[in-house]
């Protein structure tokens, strides 16, 4: 019976060590879904205000193919919705900001035998915004960058949890009413996902 369970054993730390083998794909590798929702306070010296109530949404799949022994070259596409409501005079003002990018990604995987797998990557790519209130609509294009890190845990052979940590930064130009202006977006959080090996 020990022994039955040794064979075993080695059989799951093999197949899970050769998920991040030369030549395999992962899929959802740091996806992601978020909700967020919160409400602001403004204040103007000593006075007061309720500022916007936000709520974000955002979704980010991504692919990985490994090059080599535990690095994967990839991408992932981020859509991400923010909403901004304001109450002010007896008015709701509501602004909705949607966000695209698409980045090329690299992840490098800690393979050490176990149903623990901690990784680090990052990505760079383009990004877009589209601001609509109203009564005007603004978009525009940039740059965005992301750094990520954190564990991948083995259900089974091919199927693991993620859990991590991201800090990411957009930056968008803008023209409008002929004037030309420039945001920049950064984030940090956490997320949860699902990763499939094969």
């Amino acid at each position: 019976m020990k022994k039955n369970l040794f064979y075993v054993l080695i059989f799951v730390s093999f197949v899970v060590n050769a998920q991040t083998q030369k030549g395999n794909w992962v899929v959802g590798g740091s996806t992601q879904i978020d909700f967020s929702s919160g409400k602001t306070t403004v204040k103007y010296g000593s006075i007061e205000e309720d500022g916007p109530t936000i709520n974000t949404l955002a979704f980010t799949p991504s692919v990985g193919y490994f090059i080599s022994d535990n690095i994967a070259l990839g991408g992932e596409v981020n859509f991400t919705s923010i909403t901004n409501k304001v109450e002010s005079a007896g008015r709701t003002y509501k602004e909705t900001s949607s966000i695209f990018s698409i980045m090329p990604s690299v992840t490098y995987y800690f393979s050490n035998n176990k149903t623990v797998m901690p990784y680090l990557g990052g990505a760079v790519g383009f990004a877009t915004k589209k601001d609509k209130g109203d009564d005007v609509t603004i978009s525009g294009d940039g740059f965005a960058w992301k750094l990520k890190g954190g564990i991948a845990y083995f259900l089974t052979e091919s199927i693991a949890l993620d859990f991590g940590v991201r800090y990411a930064q957009h930056s968008f130009n803008y023209t409008y009413n002929n004037n030309d202006f420039k945001q920049v977006l950064n984030s940090f959080g956490v997320n949860a996902g699902l990763s499939v090996f094969f």
